[in-house]
Order: C-alpha cells, then structure tokens, then sequence
C-alpha cells in the first residue's frame, strides 16, 4: 500500500517547465492567446464555480448533520459528496499555479485511502498534521468516502459512530476534512479570479505548460489511476481496492465517465465560436487528426458505459473489458501525446515511465 501510494503521488507530479499571434520554429502558427483566454473562460473558470458551489453545498449538508446526527441527514451529506465528487472531476484537470504549490489534486483525491492504523489516526488527530504530504491519503474524497460509506455496513452503524463512545473524534476529523477540501478549493478558485487568469492567457509559454498539464493529467491521473492500477495493468496484480469510491463502488464508473466527459470538452470546446485545440487542428488543415481523436473519445466512452457501474466488480469478473477500455483511452494519449504535440511543436516535459 505505501509502495503504491508514494507511486501515485510521483505519478502526480507535473514537470512544467501572447498576445499576438505566434510562429514557431516549423513554422506552424496558432493563436496561444485565443486558445488560452477560451480555456480559462469556457472551462476554467465556469467549472471552478460549480465545483465550489458543490463544496459550499457539501460543508452546509456536514453541519446539518453534526447539528442532527440522524440518518435521513446522512443520506442527505451522502448525496452532496457524491454530487462535489463529480464536479471535481472537472477541475482536477488545472494543475497550475496555486493548485500545483498546494498539491491540490494529491490533497482531494489521492486514492486509495490509507486504511493502516485509521482509527488510531482518528482517534489521535491532535498529532496529525494533513498539511503534511504523508497525510495527503488520509483526507480528501477518499476520506469523506470511508466516513459516510466504509465505517460500517448500514447507516444505522455508521451513525453509531457519530453518536458513541468516540463521537467527538469521528465528528471532529469528519468536519476537518470537509473543511480543508472547501478551504483549499476556495484558495484555488480565488488565486484563478484573482490575477492568475490573466498570467495563464498572457505571458509565454504557458501554452506548453497547459497542452503538457492536459495529457499528463489524460495520461497519469485518468488513465493510470482510475483504470490501470485497478487492472494491474503495470505489474500484472489486479488490485481493485485502489478504485475511486471504493467504499461506494457503484459510483466508481460515473466518476471515470464525468472525468473522460469533461476532458473531451475541454478538446472540442463549448460554443461554436470558442478556440480549442480541435479548431486549432482544423485551422493548420489537420482535419484528419481531429476527427480521429473526436472518434476516439466516443469509442472509449461507449467501452467504459458497457462496463459494470463498479469497477471493482468488473475487475472481479471480466478484466479484459477494463483493459479494453484501457486502450482505448491510450489510443487517446498516444494521438494527443505523439501527434498532436508534433502538430503544435510542442515538446512533453513530463516524465515518461511506461511508453507510448
């Protein structure tokens, strides 16, 4: 588990290195400022807000159910986490500026959740730090998830832990990790509306750094995380325990499905006149290319929706069709990863462990 862990979090990590328009070394020219200013106003910034609301919702469903610890109001705090989970898929794309200084991605959603010694980790928060990066698979949604999911198989026992003997420490690292999640995502939504949207559309060579945080983000954290660790695609050990919302598996394929959705729209853009790296493609006559990746992404969302709803089960009983999938969203990272970036001229600066 420590072994995977402190893989994930390496897998995690982003090696990151105009206004007017741009002509690179072979002569191909794109509009970076255009493109970037659509990012930030078409996805951005409108997602960020819906995540936040979702937060906000999250922490007012926590404090109605500290005020009444009952399990009409657990079920209530359970659909908000399930509703800020989804809408953190969208987000988790934007590794720069404050969210990347913060760990911000590490700190939301580093699954699996650490389950050694947890509850003497509950029990004994007056010596955990989870500003710590050895903390950072101890909170987050995978830790909301075995808060309101895994500390018992019905809702009555999982209420029994906020109303016994230790109600004071479960209600307390309960509250805590709700609080940092929405603490941290204001942090980061306020740095994008407060100086850092302007930064990202006009000063050079952010263009690299966002086509770079993109695949990496496709590549490490959608495909690795939420299909290959799952399927034992690297070291041939299937190991379902490290899907997302294990302790509520049946959410695990909507989860993946929000995360592959949102990265498609951030390709094709939203609206008919919004830049992308879709018209970019089409604008330097590369039509052929976008097609194929428009097509790609359809074929791997249609092999994911015939999958189980949890992942878990369908690692147990039919692995190859996750590992179908798999491919599918590799065929994805070697089009964006080889020919979109050969396209575009721009080099990848993240580390490179398993092949194209």
């Amino acid at each position: 588990m420590k072994k995977l862990t402190l893989f994930l979090i390496s897998c995690f990590c982003l090696i990151s290195c105009d206004d007017e328009l741009q002509e690179r070394s072979n002569n191909v020219e794109f509009n970076d400022v255009s493109l970037l200013n659509s990012v930030v106003e078409n996805h951005i910034l409108p997602e960020f807000a819906i995540f936040r609301l979702a937060v906000e919702a999250l922490g007012e469903s926590k404090d109605a159910f500290i005020a009444e610890k009952t399990e009409a109001n657990l079920v209530s705090l359970r659909s908000s986490y399930l509703q800020a989970y989804n809408s953190y898929q969208a987000v988790a794309k934007y590794d720069f500026g404050l969210a990347k200084d913060i760990n911000y991605a590490q700190n939301l959603n580093l699954h699996p959740f650490n389950l050694n010694g947890v509850t003497d980790f509950i029990l004994n928060q007056e010596n955990q730090n989870l500003e710590s990066i050895l903390t950072q698979d101890r909170q987050g949604f995978p830790a909301v998830d075995y808060m309101l999911n895994g500390l018992a198989a019905t809702d009555t026992e999982i209420v029994a832990f906020y109303t016994g003997n230790n109600a004071e420490d479960y209600t307390t690292f309960l509250s805590r990790i709700i609080d940092r999640i929405e603490a941290l995502t204001i942090r980061v939504d306020n740095d994008w509306r407060s100086g850092f949207a302007d930064s990202f559309t006009n000063q050079n060579g952010f263009i690299d750094i966002f086509v770079n945080g993109y695949i990496q983000y496709f590549e490490k954290r959608l495909r690795s995380s939420k299909i290959d660790f799952p399927t034992g695609k690297f070291d041939g050990t299937p190991s379902p325990e490290t899907i997302e919302s294990f302790f509520r598996p049946e959410e695990s394929r909507g989860l993946l499905l929000e995360a592959l959705e949102s990265s498609r729209l951030l390709y094709i853009g939203v609206g008919e006149n919004s830049t992308s790296l879709s018209s970019v493609l089409v604008g330097l006559g590369e039509e052929g290319l976008d097609a194929q990746i428009r097509l790609r992404f359809l074929e791997a969302q249609n092999l994911i929706n015939s999958l189980d709803a949890n992942l878990a089960q369908q690692v147990a009983t039919d692995n190859s069709k996750m590992l179908d999938a798999r491919d599918a969203l590799q065929e994805i990272v070697r089009l964006l990863k080889v020919d979109l970036v050969s396209i575009l001229n721009i080099t990848i600066t993240f580390q490179d462990n398993d092949g194209d």
